[in-house]
């Protein structure tokens, strides 16, 4: 019972740590159309958001290995979310004349 538990904090943890990290990633893909420095802003989100992950890994590690195993699965839900949010958000929806034959005739 107290391996379940432990898995369980640490799925939370992989979760919370995939928000952050993938959060982060989303974040800094949208301010890069607007940016002067986007070389840098780029740079400086991957630093920070690999140094944040791994330092969280290294202390659930140092806890327990139950934690890190935990923390597995809910990386990757929270990646797996926000692909698919992002994915969603930047399918456009297609105009009502290219649905048909794929010819391009319009409808009416």
């Amino acid at each position: 019972m107290h391996v379940l538990i432990l898995l369980s904090i640490g799925c939370v943890a992989g979760a919370a740590l995939g928000v952050a990290f993938f959060g982060g990633l989303w974040w800094t893909s949208q301010q890069l159309a607007t940016s002067a420095h986007a070389g840098i802003l780029l740079a400086l989100s991957f630093v920070g958001r690999l140094t944040l992950l791994a330092l969280c890994i290294v202390v659930l590690a140092r806890i327990n290995a139950a934690l890190l195993i935990g923390a597995v699965p809910g990386l990757l839900a929270a990646r797996t979310v926000w692909t698919h949010a992002a994915r969603v958000q930047l399918e456009p929806t297609p105009p009502s004349w290219t649905r048909g034959s794929g010819r391009g005739e319009r409808r009416g």
